[in-house]
């Protein structure tokens, strides 16, 4: 009786391991990282964590794509950074990413930064760029979170003022 008992215990938890390892790819991947923006102005850091928004999805060979919402809408709840006259060691803005992403390996990481009108002015990898004094625009990244077959891409977006 012991010996059918510890088969059956056995040949479950066998089944149970087959089944999580054949549908352990399609998960939501709601848990997949963190972005957050830190902002150092003569030697004072505001750090704080943006909210990504679901643009895809990709398990194996099947993609989904999401319905995006509009940037001057998604913009409106951005975190507001303010960027120091000049980027140095002590001045400066970055982005640092937590968790497992594609594009970490690659490093193509690109900013879109948009004028306060939403019209894309430029893409850079860097955010060390020149912005008119007195004015605000909008950083706008794009992150792939999870591994190359299957992972989901999140829009990240935060305001600077100058």
């Amino acid at each position: 009786m012991k010996r059918l008992l510890f088969a059956l215990i056995f040949l479950g938890v066998f089944i149970w391991g087959l089944f999580t390892l054949f549908n352990r790819g399609d998960r939501d991947l709601k848990n997949v990282g963190e972005v957050s923006v830190i902002s150092t102005v003569d030697g004072n850091s505001k750090c704080c964590e943006l909210k990504g928004e679901k643009i895809c999805k990709r398990y194996e060979d099947e993609i989904t794509d999401f319905d995006v919402t509009a940037l001057s809408e998604f913009a409106a709840d951005a975190v507001t950074v303010e960027k120091p006259e000049t980027i140095d060691e002590e001045n400066n803005i970055a982005v640092k990413y937590k968790g497992e992403f594609i594009d970490e390996e690659e490093k193509d990481i690109y900013y879109s930064i948009y004028d306060k009108d939403f019209n894309l002015l430029y893409e850079t990898d860097t955010l060390g760029v020149l912005f008119e004094k007195g004015s605000e625009y909008y950083a706008v990244m794009d992150v792939k979170w999870g591994r190359i077959k299957n992972y989901v891409c999140l829009r990240y977006c935060f305001r600077i003022t100058t």
